[in-house]
């Protein structure tokens, strides 16, 4: 009884997800980009950091587009009856989830590097001055650097499996191995 008072996970899957996906990116790209900026503090740094905001809105604001975009061709398919649609489904679910992936693995990859010419650059927005525990900013750009090399290789094996299973033309299915080897 007690378990299932604090269960509320509700298991969404496909094509309902890949819409609630898009609407969410395009939400949180929004916020990102218009009500953020205004509640950066005046500082010497300012425009650089709206410039990020704005920057980072516009990237979650294009994924979301740009999967909506694809839902609504896979929406398209579906109504005229495409044997096409699973694969269009599969692809646009494979590259989808690729980039947004490498949307967090590629700059948290480079978060130490960039701390680290930060540093060599201060006085800036993360090393005002010297007084700055400069050793736990490091640290953070470290284990950011180390998950975010993690999750590229985590993209390149999960990546790689799921593109060995994904939907083939129906004679390429039905080809036995002789048939396909020349």
């Amino acid at each position: 009884m007690w378990t299932n008072l604090f269960r509320f996970w509700i298991s969404v899957t496909g094509r309902p997800a890949a819409w609630i996906v898009s609407v969410v990116f395009i939400l949180v790209g929004a916020v990102i980009t218009i009500f953020l900026p205004p509640m950066v503090e005046p500082s010497r740094d300012r425009e650089t950091i709206i410039v990020l905001l704005r920057l980072l809105g516009g990237v979650f604001f294009c994924l979301g587009v740009a999967v909506f975009l694809w839902m609504l061709a896979d929406w398209y398919l579906g109504r005229v009856d495409s044997p096409l649609r699973e694969r269009w489904f599969w692809w646009g679910n494979f590259l989808a989830g690729m980039i947004s992936a490498g949307l967090f693995s590629i700059p948290a990859t480079l978060m130490f590097p960039a701390m680290l010419a930060a540093y060599l650059l201060r006085p800036n927005a993360l090393f005002p001055n010297d007084q700055t525990d400069v050793a736990n900013n490091l640290w953070v750009g470290a284990i950011f650097s180390v998950f975010g090399t993690l999750g590229l290789g985590m993209m390149y094996l999960v990546g790689r499996d799921y593109y060995r299973n994904r939907p083939r033309p129906l004679h390429h299915a039905r080809a036995t191995k002789r048939e396909r080897s020349p």
